[in-house]
């Protein structure tokens, strides 16, 4: 390499993706198709202004590359922004910023399988408060282009209604994802359950404690839900 030394690398799908730099000031992505060509990774412009070096390559399909990049390095209240790249992995878009993440770097993100182009993620819905994460949840069925909130059923496992009910960042459903997993095999989904997704959960304007959560599941590929079981 021309510029510096490898710190860490990975794989995933058709790509090879290193962490290069000089310094610990100077890190950069760098990809490879063949393992012996590599490019950097053009970001947004000024984005290298608001992020740690920090990267995490995420499940990626479709001929490109899902690069979840940290944008808050603070102990407890860690998040970042997910870029999408183009079909070689050099040149990156935004998707989604916030996006949840623990202090391990692990990643509110899932590509949900069976579904080409359905994803969960959590956001950090007050990035600039010192207070806990709000955390909230978004689903995109377009790889990523566009996220919107999960709706909330009208009625709990009882039949009473909920508090409120719709799909807006006041009220929507919320689940409990990745980094709150103890198994982290298991998924919203199995890829031989096609359209069929399960989450824990609630209904509010984000995400509450896993004791008062309920549990909830879809068989349109996320885009209802009903909740089936209390706790």
């Amino acid at each position: 390499f021309v510029d510096g030394t490898v710190s860490n690398f990975a794989t995933m799908s058709e790509f090879i993706v290193i962490r290069q730099g000089k310094d610990d000031k100077v890190m950069n992505a760098m990809v490879s198709l063949d393992g012996k060509n590599f490019e950097k990774a053009i970001f947004p412009y000024n984005f290298k202004e608001t992020h740690t070096g920090i990267y995490t390559v995420l499940n990626s399909a479709n001929h490109a590359v899902n690069l979840f990049i940290e944008t808050s390095g603070k102990e407890g209240h860690k998040f970042g922004t997910i870029m999408r790249s183009n079909s070689n992995g050099t040149s990156y878009v935004l998707s989604a910023s916030h996006v949840n993440s623990d202090d391990g770097s692990l990643t509110d993100f899932e590509s949900i399988a069976g579904l080409e182009g359905v994803a969960l993620i959590n956001i950090v819905s007050n990035p600039d408060s010192s207070d806990k994460k709000a955390l909230q949840t978004k689903i995109s069925h377009n790889d990523g282009a566009d996220w919107g909130f999960l709706p909330a059923p009208a009625k709990d496992p009882e039949g009473k209604s909920y508090s409120c009910s719709g799909s807006s960042s006041s009220c929507a459903l919320h689940f409990h994802h990745y980094t709150e997993r103890e198994d982290k095999r298991k998924g919203f989904a199995v890829e031989s359950a096609v359209g069929f997704m399960v989450g824990v959960g609630n209904v509010g304007p984000h995400l509450g404690d896993m004791k008062d959560a309920d549990t909830f599941i879809s068989a349109d590929a996320g885009l209802t839900w009903k909740s089936v079981k209390k706790g």
